[in-house]
């Protein structure tokens, strides 16, 4: 049919799970609580709540930036944003920092949170760049490349892609060298896999 977005304001998403035992409902307003004192449900705004559950779990911004910087304890931190209803892209949206996704979902979290400034991905390149050039000025110029790509390519498309055990299958590395290359330039397929853990350790140094 020809539904407008009269019919979607109407019909808010209902989403039912519950907090330390009590019962919440997404809309699309944000969070209905259901408030134990009053026993009536309150409105929560979708910001206040993510604020709220972020500084429930962390409670110091360099305590989510160390679980962020390893891409084990990552995919932790995106879990519990996934089990208490926490979209990036919809925070993102909140925030009016739709346009483009340069702004990674920890600096999304950190504003939030800790109202600190957002970075964005190249800023936090262009950081990691000049604190680390020394680092980078030390490696063999196979691995300097590497790691060179690996942090413009994080600019373009995020954590995810360049923390991937797959990535240098795939362009840009895969451009310079089969993935045996690339770990051998780098001493071996450990310490490749140590060098990628530096690198997004150097991106999220607090």
């Amino acid at each position: 049919g020809t539904s407008g977005p009269d019919t979607e304001v109407t019909t808010p998403t209902r989403v039912v799970f519950e907090l330390r035992g009590v019962p919440v409902t997404l809309v699309s307003e944000g969070f209905w609580v259901h408030d134990v004192s009053t026993g009536r449900p309150r409105l929560v705004s979708y910001v206040d709540w993510v604020r709220d559950r972020v500084l429930d779990r962390f409670g110091r911004p360099d305590a989510l930036l160390l679980a962020w910087a390893d891409s084990r304890s990552r995919t932790d931190v995106v879990s519990f944003l996934a089990e208490h209803r926490i979209d990036p892209r919809r925070l993102a949206a909140e925030l009016g920092l739709a346009s483009g996704g340069s702004i990674d979902t920890v600096d999304q979290l950190l504003h939030v949170a800790w109202d600190r400034p957002t970075m964005t991905r190249s800023e936090r390149v262009r950081r990691a760049k000049t604190e680390h050039q020394a680092e980078l000025d030390a490696l063999p110029d196979r691995a300097r490349a590497v790691l060179t790509l690996l942090l413009d390519r994080y600019a373009e498309a995020g954590i995810d892609e360049v923390s991937s055990a797959q990535v240098a299958q795939v362009p840009p590395l895969s451009t310079i060298g089969s993935p045996a290359q690339i770990a051998a330039s780098f001493g071996g397929a450990e310490q490749w896999h140590a060098a990628r853990e530096t690198f997004q350790r150097w991106l999220y140094s607090a």
